[in-house]
């Protein structure tokens, strides 16, 4: 048998219309977020390569996962994808981004030490 659907398709398959739509709905939003990610990094990397930091290659990473995940999510949810991306070129082509970021707009992207989950 051949399967047609995406599996993320068969695994909700069962639920009642609601859930799957509060599924759907998280995941739009996830793609949506991520697209604001990936400009926002843009940004970042344009910035710390400008100023001459070092930071740019950490930039650049996070940006290379962050678009990794965005085509991921892509092909599992086609549909949304189209619809994340149309909502975002809308509110990107709405409100421009800023010439110059806020003092500290780059600390949310910060290097997380690793640590283990408490018992």
């Amino acid at each position: 048998m051949i399967l047609t659907q995406p599996k993320t398709q068969l695994l909700y398959a069962k639920t009642d219309p609601l859930t799957a739509f509060f599924i759907n709905w998280q995941r739009f939003w996830h793609l949506y977020r991520l697209w604001w990610r990936a400009e926002d990094l843009e940004h970042l990397m344009r910035w710390a390569a400008r100023k001459g930091l070092k930071h740019r290659d950490y930039y650049e990473h996070l940006w290379l996962e962050t678009q990794t995940r965005l085509l991921r999510r892509q092909l599992h949810t086609p549909g949304l994808g189209r619809w994340a991306y149309r909502l975002y070129t809308l509110a990107a082509f709405l409100t421009p981004a800023p010439r110059y970021h806020a003092r500290g707009s780059a600390s949310r992207y910060r290097r997380q030490p690793y640590r283990l989950h408490a018992a």
